[in-house]
């Protein structure tokens, strides 16, 4: 009995074992009963001479513990993304960035195997918004892409706990990407992610990947996939695409033009997988 009345059916059990009551008993909101002709209709209070159903609310607090979940809560800012090193330091620490709304860049300090919450925040000093980072975790360097198309890299350094670290030791990269900012509005800047190994880096934008090289500086004509959603590249520099299909790149047959800093893109050395990536949401790719 709830109230001394009988309890709603169907409502006694908890979503999970981190889950408790709050109140003892469930309490009867409204001693009045809505009605309808429908169960899944709209119910009022004035139709008690046709209605075919009825109901009223009863309600009973509950309490979740976060102390049982495997889960740490950590204040931060909104953050759009994060980042993280696929294997630890020499320091027994694993890198891990991440980047706000505001494009700002948060480096966690004291991230371990034992200590997976961390132990404080880093920011990353940069002249401009940023809107997309990664860690390429052989050598830790960690590479960002600003909202103005601009391509950056530094050195990760685990040790720097300082509050902040400063935005001269960034190396700025001159090169022209306005081929790639021609694809980008402000509502792509959410959908676009950044990857890469040693000195290429492969912007996503939507369902177009770009390949670009920072070392000759160029970057290369848009291609095309279907479905577009993820990229990510190893250690041995092999990238996996998903979209509609997995798909392993091994090398690219790379064709530059005569006349400017561009390249023609083209798969070579492939693997696929036919429609894997219609029920996958993201992946790592080792």
């Amino acid at each position: 009995m709830c109230d001394d009345k009988p309890c709603p059916p169907h409502f006694s059990s908890l979503p999970s074992k981190n889950w408790s009551w709050a109140d003892s008993t469930w309490q009867l909101v409204d001693e009045d009963w809505k009605y309808s002709n429908e169960i899944d209709g709209d119910f009022g209070s004035n139709s008690k001479a046709s209605g075919k159903v009825r109901r009223r609310l009863w309600t009973r607090k509950a309490r979740f513990a976060s102390n049982k979940s495997p889960w740490f809560h950590v204040e931060a800012p909104i953050i759009k993304c994060v980042r993280l090193a696929k294997k630890e330091s020499s320091r027994d620490t694993i890198a891990v960035v991440a980047l706000t709304k505001d494009g700002h860049i948060l480096k966690r300090n004291g991230v371990s195997s034992d200590n997976f919450a961390g132990i404080s925040w880093t920011e990353i000093l940069t002249d401009s918004p940023v809107c997309c980072i990664h860690i390429q975790w052989e050598g830790m360097k960690l590479w960002c892409l600003t909202t103005d198309m601009l391509v950056w890299s530094r050195s990760l350094n685990t040790s720097d706990t300082g509050s902040f670290l400063s935005s001269s030791d960034w190396r700025h990269f001159d090169m022209d990407l306005s081929v790639i900012y021609q694809y980008v509005s402000q509502n792509s800047l959410y959908d676009l992610e950044i990857t890469g190994f040693s000195e290429i880096l492969y912007a996503r934008v939507g369902y177009i990947l770009f390949r670009v090289d920072t070392k000759n500086e160029t970057v290369s004509d848009p291609y095309p996939m279907e479905n577009l959603q993820q990229a990510t590249v190893n250690a041995r520099g092999s990238i996996c695409l998903r979209g509609t299909n997995i798909t392993i790149v091994r090398d690219w047959r790379v064709v530059p033009y005569t006349d400017r800093k561009a390249t023609i893109i083209a798969m070579r050395n492939v693997e696929r997988g036919v429609n894997m990536g219609l029920n996958i949401k993201s992946f790592t790719f080792y």
